[in-house]
């Protein structure tokens, strides 16, 4: 349950625009970017906690039997209520960033439950997605009587029972954002498997979550099947009926280039994005 945060009049209220991409993409250098450019800016939650845990224990603020996802759609929640409250919807013209956020949490849910490929073994999975015109996520609304959804439940109870949990809260807490914000717009920072190869060498800081479950071939499987999986969930929330989700943006932007002169580019192309949202 949502804390009963109250809404503001339509002309208080600041965009919201998150960053996301694959690994590497650039999502942190441009938010510090945005940063430095006087933008509130909040970073990706799950490194902030991966850090802590490194520091601490691996359990550092998780709840008994909460898994890594638990905790981060948990700890993402939260830190909503926290930016809503430091922001108190009254800045007029104001842009928050915020990193990947709950859209791209549920893509690496989707991406550790093997969703997609699961979908694939079902018989009758093409047809289902043909009627609901390639919306992937649509097969999982509660709302239709989902024939993929039950066989995977069946067959897969704990992956798919975990992801259908997360579905939902993600779902709930895009829809609590969209209600509290002028727009909320997702921006797609979009690089090849070359440039994350390029990357991940030159910066040695810069480490894929997959470099230790299966190497090279996984991180590519990470980069199609995250990008397929937060596409398809923006898709799904654009086509609703509510009417908050007209409010969602969805944009991508080329990042495949290095140098600080480029960094600069890029965030002035999000910069410009982000004004012309306030603008509408």
């Amino acid at each position: 349950m949502h804390p009963p945060t109250p809404l503001a009049t339509a002309g208080a209220r600041p965009v919201l625009v998150c960053l996301g991409g694959a690994h590497t993409a650039g999502k942190t250098t441009v938010g510090k970017t945005l940063k430095q450019r006087g933008f509130a800016y909040y970073p990706e939650l799950g490194d902030i906690l991966r850090e802590n845990q490194t520091a601490h224990s691996f359990n550092q603020g998780m709840r008994a039997n909460e898994s890594w996802d638990d905790f981060v759609f948990r700890k993402e929640r939260e830190r909503d209520y926290k930016i809503l409250k430091e922001h108190n919807l009254v800045r007029d013209g104001s842009v928050i960033f915020v990193e990947t956020w709950h859209i791209q949490n549920l893509a690496w849910s989707a991406f550790r439950a093997r969703l997609r490929e699961k979908c694939e073994s079902i018989q009758g999975w093409k047809a289902e997605e043909a009627c609901h015109e390639s919306n992937f996520f649509k097969a999982f609304d509660e709302n239709y009587a989902s024939k993929t959804r039950q066989l995977l439940s069946k067959q897969y109870p704990k992956e798919v029972g975990d992801f259908l949990k997360h579905y939902e809260e993600a779902l709930e807490n895009v829809r609590y954002a969209l209600e509290r914000y002028r727009k909320v717009c997702f921006i797609d920072l979009k690089i090849d498997s070359e440039t994350r190869q390029r990357r991940e060498k030159k910066y040695s800081s810069t480490t894929s979550p997959v470099d230790h479950e299966g190497g090279e071939k996984e991180a590519c499987r990470l980069d199609a099947e995250n990008s397929f999986y937060t596409e398809s969930f923006v898709k799904c929330l654009r086509s609703s009926s509510d009417v908050a989700a007209s409010k969602l943006q969805y944009i991508s932007i080329k990042n495949d280039e290095d140098g600080a002169d480029v960094v600069e580019v890029v965030a002035s192309k999000v910069m410009y994005v982000a004004e012309s949202l306030l603008s509408k």
